[in-house]
């Protein structure tokens, strides 16, 4: 069959553009990851219009936040679409455009494990990605 079922045999609905349709399915963080990795934006093939990365793999709802390597907050992204990616434009809190570096990343999501739980159950990764200018 070409759809997925449920343990007892039922057909599960899958929506374009996500990788999960209900909580049982939504990927553990250490799975999210930042494309291109690392992003050089003197890439052949980079356009103009495409100087950002990607978040993949994320949770429904999520909040990122993006740091310098000696800890300053560059920028934090609260993703709440639903899908599965969360693009970024390489520009910083202060709108100024990042530099060449190493950049750390603090993913925290709902921890969807917790029946019941309150805001205060969060699931966190941490990492890194580079930008090469």
């Amino acid at each position: 069959s070409n759809y997925k079922k449920s343990a007892d045999n039922a057909p599960i609905p899958v929506f374009p553009g996500t990788l999960y349709e209900t909580g049982d399915d939504i990927p553990p963080l250490d799975r999210v990851l930042v494309v291109p990795n690392p992003y050089r934006g003197t890439a052949e093939w980079e356009q103009q219009y495409e100087d950002r990365v990607k978040f993949t793999n994320l949770p429904p709802v999520a909040k990122i936040s993006i740091f310098s390597l000696s800890g300053d907050l560059i920028k934090v992204l609260e993703h709440t679409n639903g899908q599965a990616e969360e693009y970024w434009n390489l520009i910083s809190r202060n709108n100024q455009s990042v530099v060449s570096g190493i950049y750390v990343y603090v993913v925290e999501a709902p921890d969807v494990r917790i029946v019941g739980g309150s805001s205060k159950d969060l699931e966190k990764y941490i990492g890194k990605f580079a930008i090469f200018r």
